[in-house]
């Protein structure tokens, strides 16, 4: 994006009235993001409720955001780019949950795009 500005995103979570911990992760690309091939922004629900919602969400933000942009400096077009990112995180917390016993770790992932360009 040729008009990013980092200063000017912010993001928050909050537990909500009815969860003792937050198990919400998000992502916001900083200024050594390669931006200029798309700024991915990311918010990843941590199932309230199950094993290690946290690690879960961590785990995924920061996977997705590494394969996507991994996946965009390698020429992949940002529809690409972002299902191997969502594969890649998909894969890394059941990878965690297996290496954990077998748990149950969970993510949703529905993520909205906005592509221009």
């Amino acid at each position: 994006m040729k008009n990013y500005d980092h200063r000017l995103i912010g993001a928050a979570s909050d537990t909500g009235p009815v969860r003792k911990a937050n198990e919400d992760a998000f992502f916001i690309p900083q200024p050594t993001d390669p931006t200029h091939l798309g700024a991915l922004y990311i918010v990843a629900d941590g199932v309230g409720g199950q094993e290690h919602g946290a690690a879960a969400s961590e785990l995924a933000v920061r996977v997705a955001a590494e394969a996507f942009y991994q996946a965009r400096q390698r020429g992949e077009a940002i529809q690409a780019a972002l299902k191997f990112a969502l594969l890649q995180a998909n894969t890394a917390v059941y990878d965690e949950a297996q290496a954990r016993g077998g748990g149950r770790m969970a993510v949703p992932s529905s993520p909205p795009c906005k592509m221009t360009g």
